[in-house]
């Protein structure tokens, strides 16, 4: 191993750029289909096995693609709530106190579970990400979007003082979102129908610019030690046979153990010393041997 590692993103941010991400590059590609589809002659698939006739009016294509719309938003919540699950798991990176507000366990002084904006507003105010006030009111617009169209009741609303600091932020979004009108996104989202492209797409780029924000916030407060120790016992904890993988990792022992242990770090959001932004937490190649078990014996006793 000829350097440390540095660690630069959390496995909670990686999951939520897969689940959000793909969410985001399928709706575009979904939505470009349908526009295709409405000047072209359609080629069916193969594997297409039940009866198929295209939309015919106005009405029928707004439908496909509102559907389209509407996974993408229910997608991208349920990648917030993936973020904020992975945070949790992570042994010793939270406060104590704040563990079962962001993991959304039933709270008497709620009479009620934080709902998922919740749960990431409480993540932004704990790490003080630094766009914070203007991407939580987006994220609460987001959840309520999203649980409005799932349960098709429109009891959920969108909190005032969400709703306030959304119109409060006006420049912001337009500045920073390709001339976002907030009062526009607002409109629609009393309408009971879902999102516009443009309104979805900036509120995908505020999910993915609060997450990283937060993710960057968090890792700058800890330091590398403590952060690769959270990190592999999480890994270790999410095996199927967490002492069979142990045993895997720590198999030879010595260097070729660290340099297992190396390779997962960076298959988890680590990168190697000298390509890590300043920032980012680390340990020097001394610093991590010093800090790791040398043989299975002790790695089982401290991970089991």
């Amino acid at each position: 191993m000829k350097q440390g590692v540095g660690f630069c993103y959390t496995p909670a941010l990686l999951a939520f750029r897969r689940i959000a991400g793909d969410a985001n590059r399928h709706m575009n590609t979904l939505l470009v289909g349908v526009e295709t589809l409405r000047k072209s002659p359609p080629i069916m698939p193969e594997d297409l096995v039940v009866g198929w006739s295209q939309p015919c009016d106005e009405t029928q294509w707004a439908d496909v693609r509102g559907f389209v719309l509407r996974t993408a938003l229910v997608a991208t919540v349920d990648g917030l709530n993936r973020y904020a699950n992975i945070l949790v798991a992570l042994p010793g990176i939270l406060p104590e106190t704040d563990i079962d507000y962001v993991r959304g366990s039933w709270l008497e002084v709620l009479q009620r579970r934080p709902n998922v904006a919740e749960r990431i507003a409480a993540l932004a105010r704990i790490f003080q990400a630094p766009s914070k006030e203007p991407y939580v009111a987006a994220c609460h617009l987001l959840v309520a979007w999203r649980n409005r169209i799932v349960h098709s009741y429109n009891k959920f609303g969108l909190d005032t003082s969400a709703r306030a600091s959304l119109q409060a932020e006006q420049k912001f979004f337009h500045a920073r979102h390709a001339g976002t009108d907030i009062s526009d996104m607002l409109a629609e989202f009393d309408t009971g129908q879902p999102p516009s492209v443009r309104s979805m797409s900036t509120l995908f780029a505020s999910a993915h610019n609060l997450i990283a924000e937060i993710d960057q916030a968090l890792l700058f407060s800890l330091e590398g030690e403590r952060y690769a120790d959270a990190l592999l016992r999480y890994l270790i904890g999410i095996n199927d046979d967490p002492q069979s993988y142990i045993e895997h990792l720590w198999k030879y022992g010595g260097p070729r153990a660290l340099g297992s242990i190396k390779a997962l770090f960076l298959q988890n959001g680590g990168e190697h010393s000298k390509r890590a932004p300043p920032w980012a937490p680390g340990l020097s190649k001394s610093e991590f041997a010093a800090s790791m078990p040398k043989g299975v014996r002790r790695a089982l006793e401290l991970y089991l």
